[in-house]
C-alpha cells in the first residue's frame, strides 16, 4: 500500500534530517541545506499521504488515481534508497579516524554531494508529480460522490456537515416531520428548538435535511459548530459576518459583490472584543425585522445560548433558532413542545441502517442471509450503547471474530485467498474444508500444529502460494510431511528453525523444479547449501536466504551454470560466511544482487565482474576491510554495467 510506504518514509526523513543535521557539522559543501530539503520532502509526503488516505480504498478503482499514486509509490523507493545510502555513509564517516577523514575528504565529499543532489532532483519531481494530480486526478470533493460541495462564499471559514437525502435517513421519518412542522409558518412567534440525544444519533444529520429544505423561506440562515471550546465574541463575530454577507449577496448592487463581502468582513473585524454590548448591538441591527433561521451544532454549554440569546428578538415573523446538543440541560433552553430528543432505532431499522452501510454496492442493500447474525449482533451493540461504549463493544467483537472463529467462516465460501491466519489444533480440519485456496498465509505456527496442517495443506489442488512462520525463533517446524499435490504451488516462504534435512523433504525432493519463488529464514540447509539448493530448485527466478543455517560452512559457493533462471538473489544475516564463489555460466539472468549484513565477508565475490546481465547490486553491511578490498580491485569500473550499485 502506498499509505505504508509513505508513513515509513516520514519517520525515516525525520531520522534522516538529524543525521544531515550531525554531518553537516562536518562543513561538507551541498550538505547544508540537506536536512532542510529531507524536511520538506517528508512534509511533502505525509500530505499525499493524508490526501491518498481520504480517497479510500472504494475509490482505488479510478485508474487516473492509481497511476498517479503509482507514481507516487515510484518516488518513496527512490528516496528510500538515497537514504539508505546516506545512512550507510554516514556510519562510515564516523568511524573513520580523524587522519583518515582528511585523506579521505574528497571521497565523502563526493558521496554526499551527490546524495544532496539527488534529493533536490527528487524533491523537484515530487513537486511535477503533485502538479499532475491538480492537473489530471479529480479533486477529492468530486470523488467522494456523498460529500456536499459547499460555495465558499455561502459557508466560509468553518466545516459544514454532510447532507443527506430523505431516504437515507432511515427510522427518522417521524423525527423529520416533527422538526418541520416547527421550522412551518404555522406559528409566528420566534421559537428556540433542540434537537437532543446521545453522540452518534444523527442529530445533525437530521437538522442538517430540514434545514436544506426550509433555508429559502427564510431572509437569513446561518449555520455556526461551537464544539466544546467555545468563545462568545468568536461565535457573534462569525455570526454577524455571515449575516452580513448574506444581506450584500441579496441586495442587488453594482455586481462588485465580493468587494462588499470583504467589506462586511473588514468591518465585522474592526470591532473590538472588549466592546461585546456594540458587537451584539450590531447584530440586532442586521436581524431588524429579518425572518431568520440561526443553527448551533453541536453545543455542550448553556452559557453559550444564555450569553448571546438577547440578539434573537422577537419580531413574530416566524424566526427559528435550531440547538443540537447531547445535554439535557441544553435542550432544556428550548420552548415547550420545542424539545426533540432522538431515541435509539428499532431493530429492524437499525439492522437496515447497518446493512446500507456495510453493502452499499448491493442491488437490494440487504445483509446476504450468512451475515444476518453478526449484523444484527452489530446492530444491537450499536444501539443499545453510548458512542463511546459502542466503539469498545464493536471493537470486542471485531476481537471475538478474529480470535475465536480465525476467520474460518470463510470456509463455507469458495475463497482463493487467506492472509495471516494464525495456527491452532483445528485449524488443518477447517483448512481441509477450503479446497479453493490458492493464497495462504499462516503465522504463529508450533511444532505440535504441522503434522495436521502441513497434512491438510498437501491436499489443497490449486494452492499457488505459501507463507509458513513459527510462533518464535526457537520453534523448530518440521516440514517431511508436507507433500503438495497441488501442481500449481510456485511460491514458497517458509520462517522457522527446520531440521538439518529440510532439503531432503518431499517438497524441495519432489516439488521443487516447480518453484520459482523461495524465501528461506532461520532454516537448516547444512554444507554445500546452495549447491543442493540448485539441484532441488534450479528453476527458481527468486531466491531469498536469510538467518540459514550453514553448519558452519565459511564459504557459499554457485556451480557453474547454475540457477539459469534467476532473476533475484538476495543473501543476508548470515555472519559465518566470509567467502562467496560464482561460477562460470553462473545466475546467466540475475538483474538483481543483495548481499546485505555478511558482516564476516572480506573479499569481493568471486566471478561477481562475470553477471553481464546485472543491473543492480547492494553490498552493504559486510566486513569493514569489505571496502578497501572492493577499490583495490577497482570493481566500481568492471561493474560499470550495474545501474544501481550500492557499496
Amino acid at each position: 500500500m502506498a499509505e505504508a510506504a509513505l508513513l515509513a518514509l516520514s519517520k525515516i526523513g525525520s531520522y534522516a534530517a538529524i543525521e544531515a543535521a550531525m554531518v553537516a557539522k562536518s562543513k561538507i559543501s551541498n550538505l547544508m541545506e540537506l536536512s532542510a530539503t529531507v524536511q520538506r520532502i517528508r512534509r511533502q509526503f505525509l500530505m499525499m499521504n493524508f490526501f491518498i488516505r481520504k480517497m479510500g480504498a472504494s475509490y482505488l478503482s479510478d485508474e487516473l488515481l492509481k497511476g498517479w499514486i503509482a507514481e507516487v509509490r515510484m518516488l518513496a523507493y527512490r528516496v528510500e534508497d538515497v537514504l539508505d545510502s546516506f545512512f550507510y555513509h554516514s556510519i562510515q564517516f564516523k568511524k573513520d579516524k580523524f587522519l583518515n577523514k582528511i585523506v579521505k575528504g574528497s571521497h565523502y565529499a563526493v558521496v554526499f554531494n551527490a546524495i544532496a543532489d539527488e534529493l533536490v532532483q527528487i524533491e523537484k519531481d515530487i513537486e511535477h508529480v503533485s502538479k499532475l494530480k491538480d492537473m489530471w486526478v479529480y479533486p477529492v470533493s468530486q470523488l467522494i460522490p456523498t460529500q456536499v460541495t459547499i460555495s465558499e462564499h455561502r459557508f466560509p471559514q468553518y466545516s459544514f456537515p454532510r447532507l443527506m437525502k430523505d431516504e437515507d435517513l432511515v427510522g427518522m421519518e417521524n423525527n423529520r416531520q416533527h422538526l418541520k412542522q416547527l421550522f412551518s409558518h404555522g406559528i409566528s412567534a420566534l421559537r428556540v428548538i433542540s434537537v437532543w440525544g446521545m453522540g452518534g444519533m444523527g442529530k445533525t444529520t437530521l437538522v442538517l435535511n430540514v434545514y436544506e429544505q426550509h433555508k429559502e423561506k427564510f431572509d437569513i440562515n446561518v449555520w455556526l459548530t461551537v464544539s466544546q471550546a467555545f468563545s462568545v465574541e468568536a461565535l457573534l463575530r462569525k455570526l454577524l459576518r455571515e449575516i452580513r454577507r448574506r444581506c450584500e449577496l441579496t441586495t442587488p448592487g453594482d455586481g462588485d459583490s465580493v468587494n462588499k463581502e470583504q467589506q462586511a468582513s473588514d468591518e465585522t473585524d474592526k470591532l473590538e472584543v472588549s466592546q461585546l454590548k456594540e458587537l451584539k448591538d450590531e447584530l440586532k441591527k442586521a436581524l431588524m425585522r429579518k425572518r431568520f433561521m440561526v443553527v448551533l451544532d453541536d453545543v455542550w454549554n448553556r452559557q453559550v445560548f444564555d450569553m448571546m440569546h438577547d440578539v434573537f428578538e422577537d419580531f413574530r415573523n416566524g424566526s427559528r433558532v435550531v440547538i443540537t446538543t447531547r445535554r439535557g440541560d441544553v435542550a432544556a433552553l428550548a420552548h415547550e413542545g420545542c424539545q426533540l430528543k432522538l431515541n435509539p432505532l428499532e431493530l429492524n431499522d437499525a439492522l437496515l441502517l447497518f446493512s446500507k452501510k456495510a453493502f452499499p454496492n448491493s442491488n437490494d442493500l440487504e445483509c446476504p442471509l450468512k451475515l444476518e447474525d453478526l449484523a444484527t449482533d452489530i446492530a444491537k451493540k450499536s444501539n443499545d450503547s453510548s458512542l463511546t461504549e459502542c466503539r469498545l463493544e464493536l471493537n470486542g467483537l471485531a476481537t471475538d471474530i478474529a480470535e475465536k472463529c480465525n476467520y474460518l467462516p470463510l470456509a463455507n465460501s469458495p475463497a482463493q485467498t487467506l492472509e495471516t491466519v494464525e495456527a491452532s489444533k483445528d485449524l488443518g480440519e477447517h483448512l481441509e474444508k477450503m479446497i479453493q485456496l490458492r493464497n495462504l498465509w499462516i503465522g504463529n505456527i508450533k511444532a505440535g500444529h504441522c503434522a495436521q496442517l502441513l497434512a491438510s495443506l498437501s491436499k489443497m489442488p490449486l494452492l499457488y502460494s505459501l507463507l509458513l512462520c513459527a510462533s518464535d525463533e526457537e520453534e523448530k517446524l518440521n516440514i517431511e510431511k508436507l507433500v503438495p499435490t497441488s501442481t500449481m504451488l510456485q511460491k514458497l516462504i517458509i520462517r522457522g528453525c527446520t531440521s538439518e534435512s529440510t532439503l531432503e523433504c518431499p517438497v524441495f525432493q519432489d516439488h521443487g523444479r516447480r518453484l520459482k519463488y523461495l524465501a528461506l529464514s532461520r532454516c537448516h540447509l547444512g554444507h554445500d547449501a546452495l549447491e543442493r539448493l540448485e539441484k532441488c530448485v534450479p528453476n527458481l527466478t527468486y531466491l531469498s536466504l536469510n538467518k540459514v543455517h550453514t553448519n558452519g560452512a565459511h564459504t557459499l559457493v554457485l556451480p557453474a551454470k547454475s540457477f539459469p533462471l534467476l532473476k533475484t538473489l538476495v543473501l543476508r544475516n548470515m555472519s559465518n560466511v566470509n567467502l562467496l564463489k560464482i561460477g562460470a555460466d553462473a545466475l546467466k539472468c540475475i538483474e538483481g544482487l543483495y548481499i546485505v549484513s555478511l558482516s564476516n565477508l572480506k573479499s569481493v565475490p568471486e566471478g561477481i565482474e562475470s553477471l553481464s546481465s546485472l543491473k543492480k547490486l547492494t553490498l552493504l553491511g559486510l566486513h569493514n576491510d569489505f571496502k578497501a578490498e572492493w577499490n583495490k580491485k577497482r570493481m566500481h569500473e568492471k561493474m560499470k554495467h550495474v545501474t544501481e550499485l550500492r557499496v
